[in-house]
């Protein structure tokens, strides 16, 4: 008997088969399967042991079908196509789509690229058509005019008898050289900017947001073809900084910011640093460059100015002396020398850099006493040039003054009294900086004024303003104010870093002003003087 079992438990053995893989149940049930069949769990729960093949089930993928992608395809070919109907500029047209020898969007500019938005701005663009619609003989002539007018009395960064003749070769359609191009370019740029939408349409024929799109675009890409980041002469620097000094009038001004870190290190690269007396360059050469660089300090001021960060420029980098105010139709290449009639000395504005307070009030009292004796006095404020630099000049003086009173941070736990006259500058400077934008007389040149904003003095009014008691200076202050925030309104820089917290402070200040009103009335019988008779002297 035990003889014919061991048979039969021999081939009951020979049936257990060992597996790679777990049965289906285990594997369900997460639990440890022997691998034989059938296992210990299927045999306990007295269920069918299934086990699955040795290879892995394919993976089962979330894809569409074919013809839903097909059908998906067609539908945005459609809407590519719709687009394209819509001619909205003959630039950007189906027939003028970027060819696929065209260099990519972000070499194209070669450190003026242009982010984001303007991408489906420039994918349409075509150069050809750009020229066809908008470098017409007669387009640059107007624009050049403008330019005369409305930029060049107050950004005399070029040699207008040297750009003259440029521009006269462009319009004559003498074919120009990538560097020549880029310099036409920035000055019709410049003239668009400086237009009301207006006067663009009756000009150009053309809306003024599309014109400025499109000599923005086709600026940034003929730098490109000049070698902008190899540059040769100053001549590309000239027309980058006009470009750019154009361009915080209602652009952006963090990408102006970026980009003039660019132009310093070329104009650097270039030695425009310093001075060419040194270089042992001509006295017409010397000039040049020397209102250059100056042009650049300033791009560099405002646009750091605008981010709330420190200019890149500071004393002791340069050693490149001042212009000479000497009008640019007595300058000519051939000059063998140049008057040395300048400003103020160079050690006056180095006392001004002083950290003391009280030296640099002192320091900005003699600068201002020095162009009030040498200059404003024999200015005749009947002509609108002379009266709006003279205004500029008397502005700028009041508020280094006013910041020269004002420390940036006042000492913890000091209680200081009102500083009733500085609080009166500031409530001036503010009122002139207003005036500068909206006086029809200087109209022209308004477009400049606008993008000059002066946020210190408008912060510390605010403050004020939320410190003092109701009375009629500070109606009169808040009114000012008000009025100035509404202009900016209508102008609005794009990107600037005071922006969030300026307007916290704004609201701050309403608040504060509308619970002091809700307690307290204004006698209404106290004089207000009257803004227009107002005046900034030293």
């Amino acid at each position: 008997m035990a003889q014919s079992n061991a048979p039969r438990k021999e081939a009951e053995s020979s049936k257990i088969i060992s597996n790679k893989r777990s049965c289906t149940r285990c594997n369900q049930k997460k639990v440890k399967c022997n691998r034989r069949s059938p296992c210990n769990h299927c045999v306990k729960a007295k269920e069918t042991c299934i086990f699955p093949g040795d290879k892995r089930a394919p993976r089962q993928l979330n894809r569409p079908p074919v013809s839903e992608l097909l059908a998906r395809l067609k539908e945005l070919e459609a809407e590519v196509d719709q687009l394209r109907s819509k001619e909205s500029d003959p630039l950007l047209t189906e027939e003028s789509a970027p060819k696929s020898n065209e260099l990519p969007e972000s070499l194209a500019f070669n450190g003026f690229s242009l982010p984001g938005p303007s991408r489906n701005f420039t994918n349409g663009w075509s150069s050809r058509e750009f020229r066809h619609h908008h470098l017409q003989p007669e387009q640059i002539k107007k624009l050049w005019t403008v330019h005369q007018e409305n930029v060049a009395p107050l950004i005399a960064i070029l040699h207008i008898p040297s750009t003259q003749k440029i521009i006269s070769d462009a319009i004559e359609g003498v074919e120009l050289d990538a560097v020549h191009d880029a310099l036409v370019l920035a000055v019709c740029f410049s003239a668009i900017v400086s237009l009301t939408p207006a006067q663009c349409q009756t000009i150009l024929d053309r809306d003024h947001h599309t014109a400025r799109r499109n000599y923005e675009i086709a600026f940034g890409r003929t730098l490109d073809s000049a070698g902008f980041l190899n540059p040769k002469n100053i001549l590309i620097i000239q027309a980058a900084v006009l470009f750019l000094l154009c361009s915080r009038a209602g652009g952006n001004t963090r990408l102006v910011w970026a980009r003039t870190a660019v132009v310093i290190r070329l104009a650097q690269s270039l030695q425009i640093h310093t001075d060419g007396e040194e270089l042992k360059l001509s006295p017409f050469e010397t000039e040049i460059r020397r209102r250059l660089w100056w042009y650049i300090c300033i791009l560099d001021m405002l646009s750091s100015e605008d981010q709330a960060m420190d200019t890149q420029i500071r004393p002791g980098m340069f050693n490149t002396k001042y212009p000479s105010n000497i009008n640019g139709k007595d300058l000519s290449p051939g000059c063998s020398k140049v008057l040395n009639e300048i400003y103020w000395s160079r050690p006056l504005l180095d006392r001004s850099l002083t950290t003391s307070f009280s030296d640099q009030e002192d320091a900005v009292t003699r600068v201002g006493k020095n162009l009030q004796d040498e200059y404003l006095s024999y200015y005749n404020l009947d002509i609108p040039l002379q009266w709006i630099s003279a205004t500029i000049i008397r502005l700028q003086l009041s508020r280094a003054w006013l910041l020269s009173r004002i420390p940036s941070e006042p000492l913890p736990g000091s209680n200081q009294p009102h500083n009733d006259t500085a609080f009166e500058t500031a409530v001036e400077c503010i009122n002139f900086s207003y005036l500068l934008q909206t006086n029809t007389v200087t109209a022209q040149w308004s477009w400049l004024c606008k993008s000059y904003k002066q946020w210190q003095i408008m912060a510390y009014l605010l403050a004020e303003l939320s410190n003092r008691p109701l009375s009629a200076e500070t109606d009169h202050a808040w009114d000012v104010v008000t009025k100035m925030l509404l202009q900016w309104q209508q102008n609005a820089q794009n990107d600037t870093a005071f922006e969030k917290p300026f307007t916290e402070l704004v609201e701050r200040a309403a608040a504060v002003r509308a619970a002091k009103l809700a307690v307290q009335s204004v006698p209404q019988d106290e004089p207000v003087r009257d803004p227009g008779k107002t005046h900034l002297e030293f």
